[in-house]
């Protein structure tokens, strides 16, 4: 008969709760499984892995599908040992009791732990490997020599031989592409970045941007930095058409490719708008110097723009403690060059007696219509009597 170590009570305590968890859900429901496998004798590589802040989940399935090979462990940590909680359970997720297994653990090469012969009767066990030397991912390897009881070994049964190759600490890898703005204009400098998660500094990321016609404007090879962003910038030329715009990135990881895909609009040049001034008047656009309380204020606006457009252009008017006595707005189609609007607002019979602020704004429309201001506001003040 060979020798055998039995499965010890676990000591880490971080480990031990949600070791305990898992005890519970199998006595309560099937964990996840993955019982998909490799169609060939002595080796079953696929697994399932759940990444937590601190917990990390993994299971292999024998290649005949009967034996599930279950880890619970923390993340990888460099300097510090990693403790691997193993259970075995059926498809449902029955535990298999009588198991025994051979359990090795490495780290880039680095050999963590190795244990030729271990007997678990029930339950689960805890193994520690040596201390790690970085933070990647740890290989686990778990040979199934059997299930049976200890002293009867030529009735063992299940996938004897089967080799369960496990990886704590894996990071999903995802390309993911985005640009700083939805839309640019002419002037404009776009940035685009390029996030490979999963990877570190160095990998090389290509980015190419296609024009409304699909040609390439951009290509480029950029390095992933310390934060695994690819990073490239570019101004957007007068010569650049209006239109919709294609960003691709790609990148060729450990022989597998991935890409992703982003779109960005170039809208022309940023039409210059200034509000030239903003004052009081009376309804025919003559400068006043007050409003009297309980009647009807005016101001007359005056702008300038470089070419024909929609605005909404607003007055508000603040008395001398601050509150606001009423907004006057008006919507319309302006031309190029200097226009002037008169807008019309009632001043509370209340209003403070003193020097007033007036406000003048201009929008693409209201901001609950998602409008945005089109140039900087302007001010002056009038007295209310």
């Amino acid at each position: 008969m060979q020798n055998y170590v039995t499965g010890q009570p676990m000591t880490n305590s971080k480990v031990m709760v949600f070791a305990v968890a898992i005890s519970a859900m199998l006595s309560m429901s099937p964990i996840l499984i993955n019982s998909e496998s490799l169609p060939f004798m002595a080796f079953a590589a696929d697994y399932n892995t759940q990444n937590g802040s601190d917990e990390t989940y993994v299971n292999g399935t024998s290649h005949d599908g009967t034996v599930v090979v279950n880890i619970a462990s923390g993340a990888p940590t460099a300097n510090e040992s990693l403790p691997i909680v193993i259970y075995f359970t059926d498809p449902n997720g029955t535990a298999i009791d009588n198991m025994h297994y051979s359990i090795t653990a490495d780290q880039n090469g680095n050999q963590l732990l190795s244990l030729q012969h271990v007997f678990l009767n029930k339950g689960m066990t805890q193994h520690n490997t040596a201390p790690l030397t970085t933070n990647d991912p740890v290989n686990v390897q778990v040979t199934i020599l059997g299930i049976g009881l200890a002293y009867d070994q030529p009735h063992w049964t299940g996938p004897i031989g089967d080799v369960i190759d496990l990886q704590i600490g894996t990071t999903q890898t995802t390309l993911s592409v985005a640009a700083d703005q939805p839309s640019y204009h002419h002037g404009d400098t776009a940035t685009i970045s390029a996030t490979l998660r999963g990877y570190g500094q160095g990998i090389n990321v290509g980015i190419t941007v296609s024009n409304p016609s699909g040609d390439v404007i951009v290509s480029r090879t950029v390095p992933t930095d310390q934060n695994k962003v690819a990073q490239t910038q570019f101004k957007i030329p007068d010569s650049y058409a209006d239109g919709t715009y294609s960003v691709v990135a790609t990148a060729d990881v450990g022989g597998m490719t991935y890409k992703d895909t982003t779109q960005f609009s170039v809208e022309g040049s940023l039409a210059s708008f200034t509000i030239v001034s903003v004052e009081a008047t009376d309804q025919s656009g003559n400068p006043v110097s007050s409003f009297s309380r309980g009647s009807t204020g005016y101001a007359k606006i005056t702008v300038s723009a470089d070419s024909n457009q929609t605005a909404l252009i607003t007055t508000d008017l603040f008395d001398a403690n601050s509150v606001s006595l009423g907004v006057g707005s008006v919507k319309t189609n302006l031309g190029a060059g200097e226009s002037q609007m008169i807008v019309s607002f009632y001043v509370p019979k209340d209003a403070v007696v003193g020097t007033a602020i007036m406000y003048g704004n201009a929008f693409s429309d209201w901001p609950s219509n998602n409008g945005t201001p089109l140039t900087d506001e302007v001010s002056s003040s009038v007295e209310i009597q």
